[in-house]
């Protein structure tokens, strides 16, 4: 929120700078140092905006305690997703609840970061908890439980939701 009232407040004063430049102009040529001296203050916003988000989030996930979950279909899937949620450690970190619109882009090919945060070092369990409905509307649910080692390096992972199937097994976690 800090980091979009800055830009706010950059684009704000070179659109104001500008306004003052182009009312105060005394021709063509001053219009156009000014109008080039703007256009060279945005770039300057642009590239301090870029590097403000890439240094905040070095601090916020340190590349050793850093990790994140996507969820994604696998393959094509005969029930209707209605939510997921994750525990590491028996702690919920986050559960979501699907709406249509996010259903039908997983289901083409899309790819949604469900977490992203902070985990020490070392073996943890990660408990992932899924709710759908079935092809005759019955509500039934699954969970897996994946053991995973955080080293020091961010840790990527990748819920893949596959078909329903004999086993009952429909959540694989992979690497990512």
């Amino acid at each position: 929120m800090r980091k979009l009232l800055i830009i706010w407040l950059i684009f704000c004063s070179v659109n104001l700078f500008a306004g003052q430049a182009a009312a105060v102009g005394a021709g063509d040529s001053q219009a156009q140092r000014s109008e080039q001296r703007v256009q060279q203050i945005k770039q300057r916003a642009i590239k301090l905006a870029t590097e403000l988000s890439r240094l905040e989030k070095q601090l916020l996930y340190p590349a050793d305690t850093h990790i994140a979950i996507f969820v994604a279909f696998a393959e094509p899937v005969s029930y209707q997703l209605q939510s997921l949620s994750i525990e590491i450690d028996g702690e919920m970190i986050t559960s979501h609840v699907y709406v249509s619109e996010e259903i039908s882009a997983m289901k083409n090919g899309g790819i949604q970061k469900i977490f992203e945060g902070n985990v020490t070092q070392g073996l943890h369990e990660l408990m992932v908890n899924l709710s759908a409905l079935d092809k005759q509307g019955n509500v039934f649910s699954r969970n897996t439980i994946y053991q995973m080692e955080k080293l020091p390096k961010s840790k990527y992972l990748k819920l893949n939701l596959q078909p329903v199937s004999p086993e009952n097994s429909i959540i694989f976690i992979d690497d990512y």
